[in-house]
């Protein structure tokens, strides 16, 4: 098997990002090249620094629940984040842990027809 790249996924709350921080972890200790994304100022870029890991900058926004202006919003940063994670995720392995900076890592691995997984433990 040739060298991959794992991209980690877990913006949102710490039920999102902590769970995400043990598998990417992980992945470093058995030398696997991984990149954890993480929102510049939030908490998941400090556990990720905290951690040692490699991060990449996008900027999800919530969506659910949210007014008609911020839902737009958050469609047109999630656009943005997509184009920006797009060359990255032409070789990788996704790994998205719910919530909505799922989004981005999921449509850019479709649009680069890469496997991605989604670990997500609430239920609606």
């Amino acid at each position: 098997m040739g060298k991959f790249l794992i991209i980690i996924s877990g913006i949102g709350t710490g039920g999102h990002y902590f769970p995400a921080l043990v598998v990417a972890d992980e992945f470093v200790k058995n030398h696997i090249e991984t990149i954890f994304l993480v929102r510049k100022g939030f908490p998941e870029e400090e556990m990720a620094k905290k951690y040692g890991l490699k991060t990449f900058y996008i900027n999800p926004q919530p969506y659910y629940g949210k007014s008609l202006l911020n839902k737009i919003t958050a469609l047109e940063k999630a656009v943005e984040s997509v184009l920006k994670l797009n060359p990255r995720t032409k070789k990788c392995v996704g790994i998205s842990f719910g919530g909505f900076g799922s989004l981005p890592l999921i449509l850019s691995c479709i649009i680069n027809n890469q496997i991605f997984f989604l670990f997500e433990l609430n239920c609606i």
